[in-house]
């Protein structure tokens, strides 16, 4: 089953139901109207739609993530020099793996080997740490 992401942008939303221009006579009148409904359509869409911070990608580094190809099994980053890796497979009373190394400082990336799923690499500072996983 293959995914592909689709950008939502709410405030397409929200320009589908605006009214049409009004003419010289109804803008002047309308101008506290306007203003009205613009922040109270803000803080609907707010209310509706709280994650839609274009930046909040940036907040989360997801290369500090990653999937196993060919098990359920996600390896992630969860300290300085520390890399877990948690099996849904076998999760019955299994706890997660810890992977560490003397070599392994400062992750900046993780990625598993796609044609096996066996083997991890783990990019750290200054160096790239390869671990197989039996």
């Amino acid at each position: 089953m293959v995914f592909s992401p689709i950008p939502f942008q709410p405030d397409d939303l929200l320009a589908k139901h605006e009214a049409p221009a009004p003419d010289e006579a109804e803008l002047a009148e309308s101008v506290p109207r306007t203003s009205l409904v613009s922040t109270i359509a803000e803080s609907f869409k707010q209310m509706l739609f709280p994650s839609c911070n274009p930046k909040l990608l940036e907040e989360f580094d997801t290369q500090k993530v990653s999937w196993n190809p060919h098990k359920h099994c996600l390896a992630f980053v969860s300290g300085k020099d520390q890399v877990t890796v948690h099996d849904f497979e076998d999760s019955d009373g299994k706890e997660s793996c810890i992977l560490t190394s003397e070599h392994q400082k400062e992750v900046q990336a993780i990625e598993w080997r796609p044609n096996s799923g066996k083997m991890i690499a783990v990019g750290c500072k200054y160096v790239v740490v390869c671990i197989s996983i039996t």
